[in-house]
């Protein structure tokens, strides 16, 4: 599912499309004056892939509706957007309990390994969805067998600076601290102590330039390792959450 349509049917949980039908009458994501409709507000055209919002009466292409509503810029959302193109149904393939019988996993709760939707490839590696809106744009892959030990599972040349994980962190409460962890483990290890913790594809060097609206307001605290490339790419990160207003940055020792 395209980006577009993902995010009509985050408003319209029934959107559906059907066969040879061009108009469908939707609760428009865009927002009207600092709030969403509850009411059909505007209209899905299939065949450009466009929304016509009857609000602000104005058409609104894919790339003008990433840039509205994750507030960020057209080349951010060219790429953010491609990511859409190479969704999969993701399925874990083994139970929780082989993830568990791994002693170098042993710090994972079943709870978050259950929400995150981890599973364990046959040769021990870790596999972890990256969901957005319902959609997995990637599954990253921990080997701690080899170097790097994370990297994608679907493509060498996928886009990095996402936020793990988006669909569940997004829906908490603005009041509620986000800890940002420099790594995947690291961010399961500290969601199992009950954090709200999120990590950023692609290691400490990595700002994540997709999703600026998510920043808006919220209280974060930033745990990288105690290393050159660690504080370094904490104060990087934090300048950039300051810029796109967070409500307040911390960087912890």
């Amino acid at each position: 599912m395209n980006y577009i349509e993902t995010l009509i049917k985050h408003f319209n949980p029934k959107f559906h499309i059907v066969k040879d039908k061009n108009t469908y009458s939707i609760v428009s994501p865009i927002p009207h004056e600092n709030k969403i409709e509850k009411t059909p507000s505007g209209t899905y055209f299939y065949d450009s892939k466009t929304i016509f919002d009857h609000y602000h009466q104005k058409t609104y292409t894919e790339i003008q509706l990433a840039v509205l509503y994750e507030n960020i810029d057209e080349n951010a959302a060219y790429l953010f957007l491609n990511l859409f193109k190479t969704y999969n149904e993701y399925v874990p393939k083994i139970a929780l309990e082989t993830v568990k019988e791994h002693s170098i996993y042993r710090h994972f709760s079943e709870k978050t390994l259950e929400e995150l939707k981890i599973s364990i490839n046959h040769i021990g590696n870790l596999l972890l969805p990256v969901v957005y809106y319902g959609n997995v744009l990637d599954i990253r892959v921990y080997q701690p067998a080899k170097l790097p030990k994370m990297m994608s599972g679907v493509s060498h040349h996928v886009t990095t600076g996402l936020i793990v994980p988006y669909d569940i962190v997004r829906n908490e409460p603005l009041k509620r601290v986000v800890f940002v962890c420099e790594g995947e483990k690291d961010m399961i290890i500290a969601r199992s102590m009950g954090l709200n913790a999120i990590c950023i594809t692609g290691g400490a060097k990595r700002i994540p330039e997709f999703n600026n609206a998510f920043f808006y307001d919220r209280k974060f605290f930033i745990c990288y390792d105690n290393d050159s490339t660690g504080e370094e790419g904490a104060e990087r990160l934090g300048n950039y959450l300051l810029e796109k207003k967070a409500k307040s940055v911390k960087i912890l020792d």
